[in-house]
């Protein structure tokens, strides 16, 4: 029988090498759907994000069933949606709201797949010690970067030989990432663990709250990154969609080298206030150097190494804190909360885009982020 961290795993990989190619694959052809590039970017990155206001009532429906169900249900609803990007992509149209709505319907599944993936992770922690949860939150880390990476570069890749093979190829891999949760026998649904459901202490409830609050963080973050890229490669250096790959893979390969080096290790070598200044040093870096792409890289690079610890070290405490169904009821809570906080971010970014203000609001997103994270790694 095969160990269930190595299904979570392998689900987990392949899922987010579809993230990490859908963001990039959307990001830059929708940029010539029409002649207004930056408000293409805009909107759809912002219908891209905006379905995690739904997760929390999306969770209260399906929070019942178990997140390998869940998971695999929605991966494969997601491979058929990209095939439906494709065929409109395919047909010239450029009506951006129907392509707007095709894709908010696919992170609607996104966002459902990360809340019981994470779910599942936290149920697997269960039966882990505080230090075999940190070394699992630093492997997992560490293969969602590496398929954060491989994403882009497969979209590079297979975008030289056709138009087409991009969307093929996203939508056959989510697929296949749905057989590592059909495979799972032991599909327990973490309603069965209520030692935590219920909280009766001010000082968990108050925990929970800065989870949620931190957490909530996270997608702005990543989606101020991933609308700034493709606009400062195309509008300030003049650059080709390889450009923009190698700028994501510096922000993922930070993270990834991390979570290698986390996982490798018997006991926890994160420090936490070495990550937060490594973090405000490295965003100085970002916003004083806008135009050297070798400056701008290593400091992507090194925000991604420190960025990723204190993620790593938080998702270990989320895990031992909580039982795996309100650790579900903490992530879709906080996905809800970073829509609006997504929405803002893209419209300040649109409205005033500038190379120098887009870089500064990228890199102050990181430092906001890092900082409530640090604050949830001191009350582990």
């Amino acid at each position: 029988m095969i160990n269930k961290k190595y299904l979570y795993l392998s689900s987990l990989f392949l899922f987010k090498t579809s993230v990490g190619a859908i963001l990039l694959l959307v990001g830059w052809d929708i940029i010539g759907v029409s002649s207004n590039s930056a408000f293409n970017v805009a909107l759809i990155t912002g219908l891209a994000f905006l379905p995690a206001a739904f997760a929390k009532p999306l969770y209260k429906k399906f929070g019942h069933l178990s997140e390998q169900s869940v998971a695999a249900t929605s991966l494969i609803g997601s491979s058929l949606i990209v095939i439906a990007e494709l065929l409109f992509i395919s047909s010239g149209s450029d009506k951006i709201i129907i392509f707007g709505a095709i894709h908010f319907t696919l992170w609607t599944l996104i966002f459902l797949i990360e809340t019981f993936l994470e779910r599942w992770f936290v149920n697997i922690s269960g039966e882990l010690s505080y230090e075999e949860t940190s070394k699992l939150s630093g492997l997992s880390m560490a293969l969602i970067q590496v398929g954060i990476i491989l994403g882009p570069i497969a979209i590079w890749a297979t975008k030289l030989y056709s138009e087409k093979a991009p969307y093929l190829f996203t939508s056959c891999i989510l697929a296949i990432s749905a057989i590592p949760a059909l495979l799972d026998k032991n599909k327990l649904s973490s309603i069965a663990n209520t030692s935590n459901n219920n909280l009766s202490s001010n000082e968990n409830k108050n925990n929970g709250n800065l989870f949620i609050l931190s957490f909530a963080l996270v997608w702005p973050t990543v989606a101020t990154f991933n609308m700034v890229i493709p606009l400062l490669i195309r509008n300030s250096f003049k650059q080709s969609i390889s450009s923009a790959v190698a700028l994501e893979v510096c922000l993922a390969a930070g993270s990834a080298c991390i979570g290698f080096i986390a996982s490798a290790y018997k006991k926890n070598i994160i420090i936490p206030l070495y990550s937060i200044l490594g973090i405000l040093l490295s965003t100085i870096a970002l916003i004083g150097f806008t135009s050297s792409l070798t400056v701008l890289a290593i400091s992507i690079f090194c925000i991604g190494l420190f960025y990723g610890s204190l993620r790593i070290s938080a998702r270990a405490a989320l895990a031992k804190n909580f039982s795996g169904h309100y650790a579900g009821h903490i992530i879709a809570t906080s996905n809800g909360l970073s829509a609006p906080l997504v929405v803002l971010y893209l419209l300040t970014c649109y409205y005033e885009y500038s190379t120098f203000q887009s870089i500064m609001f990228c890199g102050l997103s990181f430092l906001t982020s890092g900082l409530m994270f640090y604050q949830l790694t001191r009350r582990k």
